[in-house]
């Protein structure tokens, strides 16, 4: 046990120290003791330890006698700690902005407590409240909101399908729309178009009438479009055709992200690496979207190296490095949130570091294979779930074959004779 009370400003950052080393880790007696005598210089560290250890009962004596702030308390209903307080604290807000009603969703949808839902709607027009009205059958009054309007096809109740759908703007929305109310046509060409293909997939004649006519082929959503049949065909030579279109509309739509994607997937699943570096590079790609998007080119890594077809491999210290970077802000972050009493913030720096602590794309490079885990990634259904397999991460290697010509393609488009040099000088690099 440490003796605190005549401890010099050295000993204090000591301490402070070998909590932040210890905070990661699984023990919770040392990170207790340190707790006890860091308590003098501030509490919060206690609180921390207590949250993090399940320890409830100290946690609510601390929160009875110290000024919290609403987004712990959110923190703690999120994680289903410390309730009691939690509603005793909303209690006695005067002020109730934005942090308290999500406070009240939670729990409402928790079934915690009962509330008046159309005025938290009111306040919150948010889908979870909604989705617990579907849930427990509970009738709301008419609002002009899309969240509405999906409550409405929930409960069997969709007279403007039509008209939501025209509000929209993803395939996947679309989709879920088409899923839940059966819709098969819409009186909006362009609208009818998404809809046919949600519902039947690959059109070999609707790709090759827009492909061949200058003229129809002008719009962001006519390139999506075909670029979504082609991928659904799930055809090698298809795809092709399909990287042909998205790489040479990319300056087309250069303030739009969509083509890039579809690109950067295409690239990813034909494993032409660098380029996939490349696309990364021009798109900017970092910080949380590094994190979130790595398996793209990490999955061609692995399998390019596999295969001994890997010529740079710099990227994996240059990940591993980053990750490490991350750490180490996240660590001088959590620092600065402790000692300004921030405790949420600090407890959700806590979990994300633990995060990067597992991350699997960081286990997969050192081990130079795939783990079995989850496949989907949040671009899943970019294009609805006819096309949900370009977008997901690899979990075990496999061949891509192209027979004959690579060029030819089930809707007769010519493809010009750079991006053919191009493709084939790729394809000789990584496939044979």
């Amino acid at each position: 046990m440490f003796n605190f009370m005549n401890k010099s400003e050295i000993q204090i950052s000591k301490l402070k120290a070998m909590f932040l080393a210890k905070i990661f880790s699984d023990d919770h007696s040392t990170l207790k003791s340190i707790v006890k005598d860091l308590e003098i210089v501030n509490s919060s560290y206690s609180l921390i330890v207590f949250i993090l250890t399940n320890d409830q009962i100290n946690s609510s004596n601390f929160l009875k006698t110290n000024k919290i702030e609403l987004d712990l308390i959110l923190y703690l209903i999120k994680h289903n700690f410390c309730i009691e307080f939690a509603i005793s604290h909303l209690n006695t807000i005067k002020i109730k902005d934005y942090l308290y009603f999500l406070c009240l969703k939670e729990l409402l949808i928790k079934n915690i407590i009962d509330i008046d839902i159309e005025k938290l709607l009111d306040k919150l027009d948010d889908y979870d409240i909604y989705q617990y009205c579907v849930d427990n059958k509970i009738r709301l009054k008419e609002r002009d909101t899309i969240n509405y309007q999906y409550y409405k096809i929930h409960i069997k109740e969709f007279d403007n399908v039509n008209t939501l759908l025209e509000r929209v703007k993803s395939y996947k929305d679309i989709e879920y729309i088409i899923n839940l109310t059966g819709i098969s046509v819409h009186p909006e060409c362009k609208i009818n178009n998404i809809v046919n293909f949600i519902r039947n997939g690959y059109n070999q004649e609707f790709c090759k009438s827009m492909l061949n006519d200058a003229n129809s082929f002008l719009s962001l959503y006519d390139v999506k479009l075909v670029l979504a049949n082609l991928i659904a065909s799930k055809n090698n030579h298809n795809l092709v055709l399909a990287l042909y279109v998205s790489k040479k509309y990319l300056l087309v739509f250069s303030d739009n992200y969509d083509i890039d994607l579809i690109y950067l997937f295409l690239l990813k699943y034909f494993l032409f690496y660098e380029e996939i570096l490349d696309m990364f590079k021009k798109l900017d790609i970092k910080n949380n979207q590094l994190l979130n998007m790595s398996y793209i080119w990490s999955d061609a890594y692995i399998i390019l190296n596999k295969k001994n077809k890997l010529k740079n491999k710099d990227m994996k210290d240059t990940y591993i490095s980053y990750i490490n970077e991350v750490k180490t802000t996240l660590m001088s972050s959590l620092s600065a949130f402790i000692e300004s009493n921030k405790i949420s913030h600090a407890l959700n720096i806590i979990n994300l570091y633990k995060s990067l602590q597992n991350n699997t794309i960081l286990k997969e490079l050192e081990i130079n294979n795939f783990i079995k885990t989850e496949t989907e990634s949040q671009f899943k259904n970019f294009l609805g779930s006819r096309c949900c397999y370009l977008f997901e991460k690899t979990v075990e290697v496999t061949d891509i074959s192209l027979t004959g010509d690579f060029f030819e393609n089930e809707v007769n488009k010519d493809i010009d004779e750079k991006f053919k040099k191009w493709f084939t000088n790729n394809w000789k690099t990584y496939h044979e």
